[in-house]
């Protein structure tokens, strides 16, 4: 059985999760990247009115600032198919990296190279029609 991941905080990777599955206590990125992408959520649901940068960064400590952290801090790898097609799609979503890829030939062709291996990763555990 594989170990438990405990955060700066020492919560286990497996609190703050609102779906947790038995790949969790095997597979820590998969509850470090569900805790992220939760409070990212949050974040981005929170209204838009006139906030200082002060109520911002607090905002982001409170929901998805310390997942972002953990999984810088604690380097997890994916040990199992879902956490490595989680992190995967998570790349393939990020505007950050691919926002307008109609921009830059480069960026076309890494997030093809992504998208590749993210689907032989998911052929490997889906099987075919």
């Amino acid at each position: 059985m594989g170990s438990v991941i405990c955060d700066r905080t020492g919560r286990t990777a497996m609190e703050g999760t609102t779906n947790p599955i038995a790949d969790v206590t095997e597979d820590p990125l998969i509850a470090l990247l569900r805790r992220y992408e939760v409070g990212l959520k949050a974040f981005n649901e929170t209204g838009t009115g006139e906030r200082d940068d002060e109520y911002w960064d607090r905002l982001a400590n409170e929901t998805w600032h310390g997942a972002q952290q953990d999984i810088i801090l604690f380097k997890p790898t994916a040990t199992t198919s879902t956490s490595a097609l989680m992190a995967l799609d998570h790349v393939l979503r990020s505007e950050e990296l691919f926002g307008d890829l109609s921009e830059s030939a480069d960026q076309q062709m890494l997030w093809q190279l992504v998208k590749a291996a993210r689907d032989y990763v998911a052929s490997l555990v889906t099987p075919s029609l």
